[in-house]
């Protein structure tokens, strides 16, 4: 962690109307946080008192004002987390879908029902793709399909 200025040294080429109209406008709750936290850095405030008014950690206040010293009041904006890539797109799901409401017979199985297990082979022969029991029980129910057992 690095040391951070406060009072007026604390970002310096902002001024206190422009940090001010910035803190008005701003919508995002992170991002209003945020220039709340260097609102009061500014104030001359200690970190552990900001993170305890606005309900953070020190940690968390810290980076934040850091990023704010470094890069600007742009920096208050948080930046969209993308996630984990998906391992089968749309359009392999739909062929999935395609698959699994034909036999698997057809397809070159010797089995007459589709089970969970059959089509995580059949997913990681034709898409390269695996995935645990349960996810693919998941992904099976939001393409439509229900669990059955067979009855005679």
């Amino acid at each position: 962690m690095s040391w951070i200025d406060c009072g007026m040294d604390f970002l310096k080429s902002v001024s206190d109307k422009e940090l001010h109209n910035a803190f008005v406008s701003e919508k995002n709750v992170r991002a209003k946080m945020r220039l709340h936290a260097a609102f009061l850095r500014r104030q001359g405030k200690k970190i552990d008192d900001i993170a305890d008014t606005l309900g953070a950690t020190k940690g968390a206040v810290s980076k934040w004002l850091n990023k704010l010293n470094n890069n600007g009041l742009k920096a208050a904006i948080p930046i969209k987390q993308t996630g984990r890539p998906k391992r089968m797109s749309a359009k392999e799901l739909r062929l999935l879908r395609r698959d699994l409401l034909k036999e698997p017979k057809k397809l070159g199985y010797d089995y007459g029902m589709w089970s969970t297990k059959l089509v995580q082979d059949h997913v990681k022969k034709k898409f390269k793709a695996s995935f645990v029991g349960r996810h693919m029980r998941r992904l099976l129910q939001n393409m439509g399909f229900t669990q059955q057992k067979p009855r005679l």
